[in-house]
């Protein structure tokens, strides 16, 4: 059985050969302090990391249904201790100088009003601009597919990509002032993907079962926008997107979403976004509470608290015995609830990956270099 049909099967609760085995990623420092655990050196990319370990492997198609061309990251300066820099959303942003990853503060944004709006984004949010997909995406697809890699089709962001450019106080407070602008912007998002899309999807017809939204607009405590308004300004254009997805066979979609998501939930069902990712434990998204409420139309990937995996030991083998019987009765792949961050060292690591294949039932793979997840 390949990835894909694990996949497929695994998020339609059919029999599968084992649980599929796979993580998020890790942050970017810390293949560097492993390498000081005993990591060969070099392994300085998700994908290398994923494919050293023997995990399946996600793939993006090159299909581009953001800005275009993007921004590029411009540095600006380093003063008192901090790095200041244009990031890839033309953010102007600030960081410690010292390397160390962290979330960086936004100091200014680049999209206010409608003129920026109209000259600085909507001309790089155009279908017809070169670059959008290669010529030969149907031929690209079968060799991804020969090498046993799971495609996951990015569909886009329709208010989180919005919230990246203006700002979150920004965006709330814009609603207010200028709800048409809002309006059009989203609708404009949701219509350059579903042009994208019928562009093409015709062209890899049954190469892709996965289609991705990234919508990262929860805290801990909720979202940021209302239940209300997301039913009734953003819902509907999700659905929008969905049904194109569906016309294409692609019924299983993943929305990308940290934090507390339990208020926006009903709203992605009704859309058409059914697997809810990577299911925050700190914030509150624990997936058997939520398999418990929803059931089976509720799919779910992730949910194995990163704190745990951090402490090792006792609290690792307590959390994946606790998501045990939801890989049992299938509709959730199991994984780490955000990228792997720095506190967890190689040996919980290690512990973690090893535990959680011998619960689940999944093959113990051995670490090595590999170019391709299938060998």
């Amino acid at each position: 059985m390949n990835s894909m049909e694990r996949f497929d099967r695994c998020m339609h609760f059919q029999p599968v050969d084992h649980a599929v085995d796979m993580e998020f990623g890790y942050w970017d420092e810390v293949h560097l302090l492993w390498e000081k655990e005993g990591l060969p050196k070099g392994l300085d990319t998700h994908e290398k990391m994923e494919l050293y370990f023997g995990l399946e492997r996600r793939y993006r198609p090159p299909v581009n249904v953001l800005l275009e061309p993007d921004f590029t990251i411009e540095e600006v300066e380093i003063h008192n201790g901090h790095r200041y820099y244009y990031d890839l959303d033309h953010v102007l942003c600030r960081v410690p100088a010292d390397g160390i990853t962290t979330m960086p503060e936004h100091l200014e944004y680049p999209l206010k009003n409608r003129k920026d709006w109209e000259t600085i984004f909507k001309p790089r949010l155009q279908p017809d601009t070169p670059g959008r997909y290669p010529e030969n995406l149907d031929k690209h697809m079968h060799n991804v597919l020969a090498k046993d890699y799971l495609p996951w089709l990015y569909v886009g962001s329709l208010f989180g990509r919005l919230r990246n450019f203006i700002g979150f106080e920004q965006i709330c407070l814009m609603i207010y002032d200028d709800p048409d602008l809002v309006d059009e912007m989203i609708e404009h998002l949701a219509n350059l993907t579903c042009e994208i899309l019928e562009r093409t999807l015709p062209m890899v017809k049954g190469s892709i079962k996965i289609g991705h939204f990234w919508e990262d607009i929860c805290f801990n405590n909720g979202p940021m926008i209302s239940p209300d308004y997301f039913g009734k300004h953003v819902v509907p254009r999700y659905k929008q997107i969905t049904e194109v997805l569906q016309k294409y066979g692609i019924d299983t979609v993943i929305v990308d979403c940290d934090g507390w998501i339990g208020p926006l939930i009903d709203g992605w069902l009704n859309s058409g976004v059914n697997i809810m990712f990577p299911l925050e434990r700190a914030g509150g998204s624990d997936p058997v509470i939520l398999r418990k409420k929803y059931g089976p139309q509720l799919l779910l990937m992730g949910g194995v608290d990163k704190r745990k995996i951090a402490q090792g030991g006792d609290a690792v083998i307590r959390e994946l015995e606790y998501l045990a019987p939801l890989v049992e009765e299938g509709g959730f792949i199991p994984h780490c609830d955000h990228l792997c961050p720095a506190d967890v060292t190689l040996e919980n690591y290690r512990f973690y990956l090893k535990n959680k294949r011998d619960i689940y039932g999944m093959p113990q793979r051995e670490e090595k270099i590999r170019k391709y997840p299938n060998e």
